[in-house]
């Protein structure tokens, strides 16, 4: 459970207390006989949920204990149900119940997970910046997380924004669903809810639900529908005066279209379909299960249009309809449940042009729809055709095919850069400190980003920290250094340490290696990087690796280190090139193809590389065991990687490896004390994620080499 609460405050004295007729609840209470109760962390509809001491073990967790005053029969039972239905789950984004009984006989209880973040619903309140990459990944979390509950019989029923918790992990969030108070189980004897008896929160709940008609999963999908509706403007799509309003208007009103809200039609027309199809009046024109909702929102999150899968929304209801004459063709579900189309109208066919929705930062997220009040959360109440105010709108995306720009723009542009040329530092005293001073035309090239990860962008005149730096170009936010490649050389030689490219992934269609200006312009300015005399490291996102960057990475003789991010790439080509054998530190993070065998044969060859970094990556044992033969690498970071004992076997064998950082690797004890074992791996360091500080105090008191890693990798 959150360790706060949304909206309300509480009084957390001493001497708190709760409950009449006898029955009172006060902190410093013992429940179940090993719990203390610490203080109230918040209130559900049956249920007060404290910080609670575990007694023997000196631990904290959240306490869920029925509140007297509503105490009888049947919220007893729903409550020991509520317990049952969770104790069942064991998935990543589901709170964790640890255990269950009954206080004094009368109140039961349950015991969970205690947290340490804020619902979501406080993260829109507050206005918290929150990206349409970050957005799209903690719904895509929930679908996965419900799904599973879904496929164990239970229907959470009452999903919305407070009961989505969200963890900070690393440039993202870990997000966990919470408060099972209404989950119904699908087993003989426990329907408790007669139907016409109507549960739930009115902005989140589905038109069936809302006139207490026998509920399933697809219930769940349409209020996730309307919590993400929330989590992008900022406001639930209905929201009436009172809530009678708001439940007629979840059974009549269309839903707010975003292309009425959305400058950027193409972004505005993917979250249309997705939205339309998880928030259909009609059963079955929705999605019909979880796993199809976060099938299409890893689509949208990888740069794909999901116009095919959500074509046949041209024929639901008259909410769903889009403009345009076209009728849908033919069409089908495959064996999973999806839609396939042959005929998909041109209104619905958005293909590619999603490449200009997303645009995700190398170093944190890129601006790719700028509001007064939050970077990607819209505020206020949202109607149909309502009309957003384009002074709204601080940075506005640009075009994907307006990127290489007109002749007299390029012209412009290096006549700017050329009038200042060449670009270098000057070291300064301002404010007492020593910094670099620059001065920039007014056109920005990107970001210059410091030892200490801190982004200037670099026009005019900008101080920065006397530090190694490093130059960021992003072509979504600033396209020049892609429209006119030129410009990097009016750069000094001896600024930059490391170069971070990021091009869309969205320059050609999903299928192929994007070519044409924008692989010029990169080629063009990796061969301007060619003479910077201090440039070791280059950092990729986004990107395909052709034969042409292959080649002029081989030139940059200084390389040191390469880190690919997202990116494409035949990796039988980057496995021959033989400035492979010169990096001391080489990453790969999610790359595509996810298989990276021909790699890991390469680099276990080095007799240079000292560290590995190995993220989301496909590997089988028999060449994860080639890196046992590897005398050079003494650092290794694992990510969201199968690891078998095999794979630990070979970092046992790899005689120099001193150290190494798991993450997300879902090792047990044995796992570990497995690796510990091994002499000369001196420290191993676990990232927070996917483990409550109890478990990684038992496994550090276990393993005494075993350390939290809470920097980044």
């Amino acid at each position: 459970m959150r360790d706060g609460s949304d909206s309300e405050s509480f009084d957390q004295t001493v001497a708190l207390s709760i409950g009449t007729g006898g029955q009172t609840l006060q902190v410093g209470e013992i429940v179940g006989g090993a719990y203390r109760l610490e203080s109230l962390l918040g209130q559900g509809g049956m249920g007060l949920v404290f910080r609670a001491r575990h007694l023997t073990f000196n631990q904290d967790y959240a306490l869920k204990i029925v509140n007297p005053d509503v105490l009888d029969a049947v919220s007893s039972r729903r409550f020991a149900i509520e317990a049952q239905a969770i104790a069942k789950l064991d998935h990543e984004n589901i709170v964790k119940i640890f255990n269950m009984g009954v206080h004094n006989q009368t109140c039961p209880y349950y015991v969970m997970e205690l947290m340490t973040g804020e619902s979501l619903s406080a993260y829109i309140k507050k206005g918290v910046d929150i990206s349409i990459e970050q957005g799209l990944d903690i719904f895509r979390q929930m679908a996965s997380a419900l799904g599973y509950a879904h496929r164990k019989g239970i229907v959470h029923r009452d999903v919305k924004p407070s009961n989505i918790v969200l963890l900070p992990h690393g440039d993202s969030y870990r997000a966990k669903i919470v408060d099972f108070g209404l989950a119904k189980v699908f087993y003989a004897g426990q329907q408790l809810t007669a139907t016409g008896e109507v549960f739930g929160t009115p902005y989140y709940m589905s038109p069936e639900q809302s006139t207490g008609q026998p509920i399933d999963a697809r219930a769940d999908i349409y209020s996730l529908g309307c919590a993400l509706f929330e989590t992008i403007t900022g406001a639930p799509p209905f929201k009436g005066a009172t809530a009678v309003q708001t439940l007629m208007m979840q059974l009549e009103a269309p839903v707010p279209k975003f292309v009425d809200i959305f400058d950027d039609q193409a972004l505005a027309q993917q979250f249309d379909l997705l939205i339309g199809r998880m928030m259909a009046k009609r059963l079955d024109d929705r999605y019909q299960t979880m796993e199809q909702v976060a099938r299409d929102i890893q689509r949208l999150i990888d740069g794909k249009s999901i116009a095919k899968t959500a074509a046949d929304m041209e024929n639901t209801a008259g909410d769903q309809d889009y403009d345009g004459d076209e009728s849908v063709g033919d069409s089908a579900r495959n064996d999973d449940g999806e839609i396939e189309s042959s005929n998909v109208p041109t209104s619905a066919r958005v293909g590619n042009l999603a490449a200009s929705a997303f645009a995700f930062s190398l170093i944190g997220i890129l601006a790719l729809l700028v509001v007064t009040s939050g970077y990607y959360i819209f505020r206020g109440q949202f109607a149909p055709k309502r009309n957003v105010d384009p002074g709204m709108l601080i940075a506005k995306l640009p075009n994907e095919n307006d990127v290489d720009g007109t002749v007299a723009q390029k012209e412009t542009i290096k006549k700017e850069f050329l009038a200042v040329s060449p670009i270098r530092s000057t070291l300064v005293s301002k404010a007492g400190t020593i910094c670099k001073r620059f001065n920039f035309p007014q056109t920005c090239i990107g970001e210059i980003v410091d030892v200490h990860n801190r982004s200037f962008e670099a026009e005019g005149e900008i101080f920065v920290t006397n530090s190694p730096l490093a130059l960021s170009l992003q072509k979504k936010i600033f396209p020049a250094a892609f429209m006119v490649p030129e410009i990097v050389s009016t750069l000094g030689v001896d600024e930059f340490e490391e170069l971070r490219i990021q091009l869309s992934q969205f320059d050609q269609s999903d299928e192929e290696i994007p070519i044409g200006e924008s692989g010029k312009g990169l080629v063009s300015i990796l061969e301007t990087a060619q003479t910077w005399r201090r440039l070791n490291s280059i950092i990729f996102a986004n990107i395909a690796i052709t034969s042409d960057v292959v080649s002029d990475l081989g030139k940059l003789k200084q390389l040191r280190r390469l880190k690919v991010l997202h990116s494409k790439s035949d990796w039988k080509l980057l496995s021959k090139a033989p400035f492979l054998l010169r990096l001391m530190h080489f990453s790969v993070q999610s790359p595509k193809p996810a298989k990276i065998d021909p790699l890991i044969v390469a680099l276990a060859k080095s007799s240079a590389l000292q560290s590995l970094s190995l993220e989301d990556v496909e590997i089988s044992d028999a060449t994860f065991s080639r890196l046992a033969d590897n005398r050079s690498v003494t650092f290794m970071y694992l990510g969201k990687l199968k690891l078998s004992r095999s794979m630990l076997q070979t970092l046992v064998s790899m005689r120099n490896l001193s150290a190494v950082t798991i993450s997300l690797c879902n090792l047990s004890d044995d796992d570990f004390i497995f690796l510990a074992k091994c002499k000369h791996i001196n420290t191993i360091y676990v990232t927070p994620s996917g483990y409550e500080p109890g478990e990684l105090k038992r496994l550090e008191k276990l393993i005494p080499k075993l350390k939290v890693f809470n920097g980044n990798q």
